[in-house]
């Protein structure tokens, strides 16, 4: 081969090498379009919930509110099971407890017994408190009767003057004053503290604070009353005040006696309709048993050492009335009524049998209108 000859072939073979370094550098430098679109973009570091100060918590809606059932929180409701399907929650409002109430026509319904009792008993009491109300509330009672009796012609002078609708004025009044102020210094402890303070101090600050309203709200609706028939127009002054507040008071104990009186006089009723009973008197036999107690009873009904001089003899008179099967019963009992643990006064010598003339109307207080 000539010099020549070779030199073609050399300057050939580069070419050649030149055309192919030329097409495999093109290959690589030329970005691949169909993989872009691939490319993952640049990501942040995964941080954990609480890293995240920004970042709001998803709340789960079912798991993360309780249904109403299932939380025991008091005075709350919902559809039974819970759930999503407890439906919303209803406050259950607990009603506060009150002594007013009305008739069909709108008017208040007088109370029986003091207000302050009677919203005692509206009140949920827990067990010491309930025994330490009871215990001042039987003491009272007891006094009550004691007040009666050691001042019963009194009292019956006082009763009949404010029945017979007596003020304070003029020569009756004035009287009727005297009495009650002789009244108030036999039984002190009946007036001051008043019956108020004494039961609301046995109270917790709640407890004490639902009594005070029952009795206000009360006390304020009925002077807000109308006077009933018959009756006198409330004085000026007759709310707030101290004064006020001892008349209140004096006219609230007169009741309380008042309803002692009736009391223990409806139950000597009921033991002399029980005497006539066990004897089966006849008409005749049954009005002369009722004028006998009656009569030997006069005045003993405050008087105890009284009543019970007065006892066998009115049993005495009894058996002369009766026949020889009706003494025998009558002595029967009398026995039954020992062995029942009735006292020999409420068993041997029942009280006279008292009409509505024979027992004292209770004293109406001027609150009460």
């Amino acid at each position: 081969m000539t010099h020549t000859t070779r030199a073609v072939t050399a300057c050939l073979l580069l070419a050649l090498m030149g055309s192919a370094s030329a097409l495999t550098l093109g290959r690589t430098t030329t970005p691949p379009q169909p993989e872009q679109p691939t490319e993952k973009p640049t990501e942040k570091p995964t941080e954990k919930p609480n890293e995240k100060p920004n970042e709001k918590p998803i709340e789960k809606p079912t798991e993360a509110q309780p249904a109403p059932a299932e939380s025991g929180q008091p005075g709350q409701s919902g559809r039974p099971g819970g759930g999503a399907l407890g439906g919303p929650r209803v406050v259950e409002n607990t009603p506060i407890p009150t002594l007013i109430e009305r008739d069909a026509a709108g008017r208040l319904v007088r109370l029986e017994e003091r207000p302050e009792t009677a919203a005692i008993r509206k009140l949920k009491l827990d067990e010491p408190t309930r025994a330490a109300i009871d215990k001042a509330l039987v003491a009272r009672s007891a006094r009550l009767s004691q007040v009666l009796q050691e001042n019963y012609a009194l009292f019956l002078e006082l009763q009949g003057a404010r029945q017979a609708g007596l003020g304070r004025d003029g020569e009756a009044g004035r009287k009727t004053l005297e009495n009650i102020r002789t009244l108030r210094d036999a039984a002190t402890d009946l007036f001051d503290p008043p019956l108020r303070q004494s039961l609301g101090g046995l109270l917790s600050a709640e407890l004490r604070s639902q009594f005070d309203r029952m009795v206000d709200q009360y006390r304020e609706a009925l002077m807000a009353e109308p006077p009933q028939e018959g009756r006198r127009p409330r004085p000026a002054g007759a709310v707030g005040g101290r004064m006020a507040e001892q008349r209140y008071e004096t006219e609230m104990v007169l009741r309380e006696i008042a309803r002692t009186l009736n009391t223990e006089v409806e139950m000597r009723r009921e033991q002399t309709d029980a005497l006539v009973a066990a004897v089966g008197a006849d008409p005749e036999q049954e009005a002369e048993i009722r004028r006998i107690i009656r009569t030997n009873n006069e005045g003993s009904l405050g008087n105890p050492e009284k009543a019970r001089a007065n006892r066998d003899k009115a049993m005495r008179e009894v058996f002369t009335v009766l026949r020889p099967e009706q003494r025998e019963a009558l002595t029967k009992y009398l026995r039954e009524n020992r062995r029942g643990g009735r006292s020999a006064e409420r068993t041997d010598a029942p009280a006279p049998s008292a009409t509505p003339s024979d027992a004292p109307a209770p004293v109406t207080p001027m609150t009460d209108r």
